[in-house]
């Protein structure tokens, strides 16, 4: 049985309706950018070397494997005990959550402490591995997604090592826009015994709303300094 011709006309608005009302909006969307450490995003005050295939770095202690870097590329940052000049760095986007992934490395490396608004964290390697690659370094999420945010990190020396030359690699950022299903922890595998530091994946997996602040956690070194007494980051 036909419905009635005047019902015809109802049931084709009611059907555009629902296309408009359920469609996907496209300011909505999310998506992950990865930004190499060559990018202008990145600031390296310091001792630091950039170090690249055309332009490798004879004279650094640290000499990971090109092939197994984002784009063949890193930073390589030094920080030398009693030493009185800092090794900082920043790295400045738009996004609702960041990732910065770097080269970790076994008995050789400082405490790095990044500092983002009001919060501090500082990535502390315990694995013993050479090089351990793709490792978080530091993470946020649940940022004002329109807003241009600075994470900005300085080198501590690690006490636990006697190796007066510390050096830290820095590889590549990932950056999510959009403000659904925000990430909030990276739980791929990993070979580093700490998961929660690094990862072996170059783009966040686990997918969460949470907007819950980062726990500050900082390590000091104790009678030995490669930063001023007094440092103060914005």
């Amino acid at each position: 049985m036909r419905p009635p011709r005047s019902f015809l006309p109802f049931l084709s608005f009611l059907s555009v309706f629902l296309l408009l009302v359920c469609a996907p909006s496209a300011n909505s969307a999310v998506s992950n950018t990865t930004i190499d450490d060559t990018s202008s995003a990145f600031v390296f005050t310091g001792e630091w070397t950039a170090v690249s295939d055309s332009q490798p770095c004879e004279f650094c202690s640290s000499q990971p494997d090109p092939s197994q870097t984002f784009g063949g590329t890193w930073h390589d940052g030094n920080c030398r005990t009693g030493a009185t000049d800092t090794t900082t760095g920043s790295f400045t986007f738009t996004g609702s959550a960041v990732f910065i992934y770097g080269i970790d490395q076994a008995q050789s490396q400082p405490n790095i402490v990044f500092t983002l608004g009001g919060t501090q964290t500082t990535h502390h390697y315990t694995g013993t591995e050479r090089f351990a690659y793709n490792a978080l370094f530091f993470s946020a999420t649940g940022l004002e997604a329109g807003q241009t945010h600075t994470v900005n990190w300085i080198f501590n020396v690690d006490s636990d090592t006697d190796v007066v030359v510390q050096s830290a690699l820095f590889d590549y950022a990932i950056v999510t826009s959009g403000t659904d299903d925000v990430p909030t922890s990276v739980t791929t595998p990993s070979t580093n015994p700490n998961p929660t530091l690094a990862t072996n994946q170059k783009e966040p997996t686990t997918i969460s709303t949470s907007t819950a602040p980062l726990r500050s956690r900082i390590f000091y070194s104790h009678n030995r300094t490669c930063v001023r007494p007094v440092v103060h980051l914005s």
